[in-house]
């Protein structure tokens, strides 16, 4: 029995571990005689680190590794042929794909070939990315006439008419839509998709959790924090550069406080780093906020090396307290038993916290300030008991929440 996983990221350690959640979901669902088979944006990359994991190239190709290949009118007309394609494979399937090189064909006879299409969970659905490409990987999934569906997500809001037109059809073609959060949920209901399609669940990557059981909180060792940064380019009430010093000068005046007031060893420790085929690494960003402002401050740690899934989520369980501005990093640690102070650059983050009746804990990236994030964590250290007994009675039920749209995949796969 094949299963086909559309527009998955595993060289973030935060879509792997969605990833993860997923495929050990759908195995507990369908049961060991299920195949699975990943189209991933850099799939050759991805072997290399998970090499387990059957990855493969998706529709367009070679994924972001074609892209030192196609350049400029070449990478055009190819995104105009996969369009095109998609537009003919309900009407004139063989001429679709036509249009299509050859590992596009062999990826669409996957697709023909599973009983299911899943495309993966996160956060690509939103409009300060460029969303096309992944869309026309569900909308060919559909065309196959396979029963296609849309893992946990957070989406939207969708303000531009051809997005709007675009998700519309994306989101009404699924047979469900998993999706993270409330806002999501009403953002999919603009659009018109009707409300049997559309299901709320925890993100995939708390099929992971396994709390630690190290001596967390013990008075004869320094306090351990660790903290996860990343680039962004999308404030919304200031300029990139303005923004983006904003949030160094925070981090760095709530790290100082920490060493300087509580004595605290701090690592710098994210989903996002160690992997040179990645468009981005979160060590390069904590790098340049301890060079730039943390020189002086002793006790301050920046890690670069990669971890699967499984190793931060261990990695950050040896830790008091994390601050996230990573989601995953974010989830990993809560999975681990961490409690958590998370910076929003999403909604997503603020949703979840929310949820969890830790939204007191969040801090805005757009109203961000090294005392506003100094409090919040003076607030987490000095209730971290009370947050560990929190956390740890509430991920029974996130996990097992987070596992049940396999098993509805499953159900509807069945019935078809």
């Amino acid at each position: 029995m094949n299963v086909a996983i559309l527009n998955s990221v595993a060289l973030n350690a935060g879509d792997a571990a969605i990833l993860a959640g997923l495929r050990a979901s759908l195995k507990d669902a369908f049961g060991p005689d299920l195949q699975l088979h990943v189209a991933d944006d850099a799939p050759g990359a991805a072997s290399g680190l998970y090499p387990d994991i059957p990855f493969a190239p998706g529709l367009h190709g070679k994924g972001l590794e074609a892209k030192r290949v196609l350049r400029g009118a070449r990478r055009s007309l190819h995104r105009r042929r996969v369009r095109l394609c998609e537009r003919l494979l309900a009407r004139a399937p063989a001429f679709g794909r036509t249009l299509l090189d050859r590992t596009g064909r062999i990826h669409l006879q996957r697709l023909h070939d599973s009983v299911a299409s899943i495309s993966t969970g996160g956060t690509y659905f939103v409009e300060h990315y460029s969303f096309e490409r992944r869309a026309l990987e569900v909308l060919a999934a559909q065309a196959t006439g396979v029963p296609t569906f849309l893992y946990t997500q957070s989406l939207g809001p969708f303000t531009r008419a051809g997005n709007r037109r675009l998700m519309a059809r994306v989101l009404s073609g699924c047979a469900a839509v998993f999706l993270r959060d409330e806002r999501s949920l009403q953002h999919a209901r603009e659009l018109g998709v009707d409300d049997d399609r559309l299901h709320v669940h925890p993100d995939a990557a708390f099929v992971l959790a396994s709390p630690a059981s190290g001596a967390i909180g013990d008075a004869n060792r320094p306090l351990r924090i660790a903290v996860s940064v990343r680039e962004w380019a999308h404030f919304r009430s200031q300029t990139r550069a303005e923004g983006l010093a904003r949030y160094a000068r925070a981090i760095a005046g709530a790290v100082r406080s920490l060493v300087r007031k509580r004595k605290a060893q701090v690592t710098f420790l994210s989903t996002c780093q160690g992997v040179q085929d990645y468009w981005t690494d979160d060590s390069r960003t904590a790098g340049a906020i301890v060079d730039e402002m943390l020189s002086d401050v002793p006790g301050i740690r920046v890690d670069r090396a990669f971890r699967s899934p499984t190793q931060l989520r261990d990695a950050y369980g040896e830790f008091d307290l994390v601050i996230a501005t990573r989601m995953h990093a974010a989830i990993l640690s809560l999975c681990a038993g961490t409690p958590v102070v998370p910076v929003a650059y999403e909604f997503k983050t603020r949703e979840l916290f929310d949820g969890l009746g830790m939204g007191e804990l969040v801090d805005d990236i757009d109203a961000l300030s090294a005392e506003s994030l100094t409090e919040r964590v003076n607030t987490a250290l000095d209730e971290a008991d009370t947050l560990r007994g929190r956390i740890r009675r509430i991920l029974p039920g996130l996990r097992q929440r987070a596992a049940e749209p396999a098993h509805r995949i499953r159900r509807i796969v069945s019935a078809s």
